[in-house]
C-alpha cells in the first residue's frame, strides 16, 4: 500500500507540475497579449489629453491663420485692381494707336491679352464667390 500512495503522489505531483506549467504558459500568454494590445491601443486610438493640447495649440494659431488669409486676399485684390488698369491703359493704347494708323498688337500680344482678362475674370469669380475656388 505504501507503493501504491508512493505512486500516487508522484503522479499527483506530476500532475500539479503539469497544471503548474499550463498556468504559467496561460500567464505567459496573457502578458504578451495585455503587451500587444496596449500597443494597438496607443497606435490606433488618440490619447484624449493630447488631443486637447493638439486642440490648444490650433486655437492659438487661428488668429495668424486668420491675418494671414485676410494679407493674402487683399494682395489678391491689389493683382486684380492692377490688371484691370493694365487692360484698361492698354485699350487705350490700341484706341490711341489705331487713331494713327499705328498697328502695335501682335498675334503673342492678343494671347497675351486673351489670358490676362480670363485670368482677372476668374480672379474676380473666385473674390466675389470665394467657396467656388
Amino acid at each position: 500500500m505504501a507503493t501504491k500512495t508512493h505512486a500516487s503522489q508522484e503522479v499527483g505531483s506530476s500532475v500539479e507540475g503539469f497544471f503548474k506549467n499550463i498556468e504559467e504558459d496561460l500567464q505567459y500568454v496573457t502578458k504578451k497579449l495585455e503587451v500587444e494590445y496596449l500597443a494597438r491601443q496607443r497606435t490606433h486610438h488618440a490619447n484624449p489629453l493630447e488631443l486637447l493640447q493638439r486642440l490648444r495649440v490650433i486655437s492659438q494659431q487661428i488668429p495668424a491663420m486668420r491675418d494671414d488669409c485676410e494679407s493674402i486676399r487683399c494682395a489678391k485684390q491689389d493683382l486684380i485692381d492692377s490688371c484691370q488698369s493694365l487692360m484698361t491703359s492698354r485699350t487705350t493704347l490700341q484706341r490711341l494707336s489705331q487713331m494713327v494708323d499705328l498697328d502695335l498688337e501682335n498675334a503673342h500680344s492678343r494671347v497675351v491679352s486673351e489670358e490676362l482678362v480670363q485670368m482677372t475674370n476668374l480672379w474676380n469669380k473666385t473674390t466675389l464667390n470665394p467657396h467656388t475656388a
